[in-house]
């Protein structure tokens, strides 16, 4: 029904959509997208539904939100993902599947995945995590 995707508009395209460029244009089909990120924390989306939250005051918040809020203080984890400082993806099963716990890898140590706990303090986490934890009270 509809006709082909406008290319200049810079919409969302697979790439079985994209005719094959030469060589020399490849280049310039590149678009590069600049993220204001420090650090990245991959986190398995697979174990946090299982355990169906467990971290946070209540143990009801999913450890991901608790991550972006806490490490993201200027923006307390809203707005654009790219805009934070610490990127926090959640990513397909990492395939370790603790009872109980949440696997995480880290941009700085990726040959040292740990398993967060469900329950852990957040002073915790974040100390495990290479980050110094909050001085006042923890909301």
């Amino acid at each position: 029904m509809s006709g082909p995707p406008d290319r200049d508009t810079g919409a969302a395209q697979g790439e079985a959509d994209l005719p094959a460029a030469p060589a020399g244009a490849a280049a310039a089909r590149v678009l590069h997208v600049r993220a204001d990120w420090t650090d990245l924390i991959l986190i398995c989306r697979k174990c946090s539904r299982r355990i169906g939250g467990g971290f946070g005051p209540d143990g009801d918040e999913r450890l991901a939100k608790l991550l972006r809020r806490h490490l993201n203080p200027a923006t307390r984890g809203k707005g654009k993902p790219r805009r934070q400082s610490v990127g926090i993806v959640e990513t397909g099963c990492l395939d370790i599947c603790p009872k109980n716990g949440v696997v995480v890898v880290r941009r700085r140590a990726l040959d040292d995945w740990l398993v967060i706990r469900k329950g852990m303090p957040l002073d915790a986490i974040l100390g495990v995590l290479g980050y110094r934890p909050e001085r006042s009270g923890n909301r």
